[in-house]
């Protein structure tokens, strides 16, 4: 069932415009074939950032991807939220793995 699907969830602070990397913890190795999917939550709105084997539009250029994580190169206080990555084995089974990213914005 995906009822079990166990989710970790993590913060990570970072001063604005320093570079980050948002670890998968939901990624096993040897799960070779699997599927991956980074999602970012602001709110209500939801945005992809890595979809179908590829990042994109507004992260490509700022935004390098390896299974286990993903690496900012600079972030924003934009970019503060709740990043969600999914990976989706064997065509069926879900894991999932959140890390709410607080960008740290100096005082003036």
């Amino acid at each position: 069932a995906l009822g079990t699907a166990q989710v970790t969830s993590e913060d990570q602070e970072v001063p604005e415009h320093k570079p980050v990397s948002l670890r998968c913890a939901a990624f096993r190795s040897g799960s070779g074939s699997a599927r991956i999917e980074w999602k970012f939550q602001r709110g209500s709105s939801l945005v992809l950032i890595y979809y179908g084997g590829e990042l994109t539009e507004p992260y490509r250029d700022r935004v390098q991807f390896s299974p286990t994580s993903i690496r900012f190169q600079s972030v924003t206080r934009e970019d503060s939220g709740k990043y969600i990555c999914e990976v989706v084995a064997d065509g069926s089974h879900i894991a999932k793995s959140e890390v709410n990213l607080i960008v740290q914005v100096p005082p003036g």
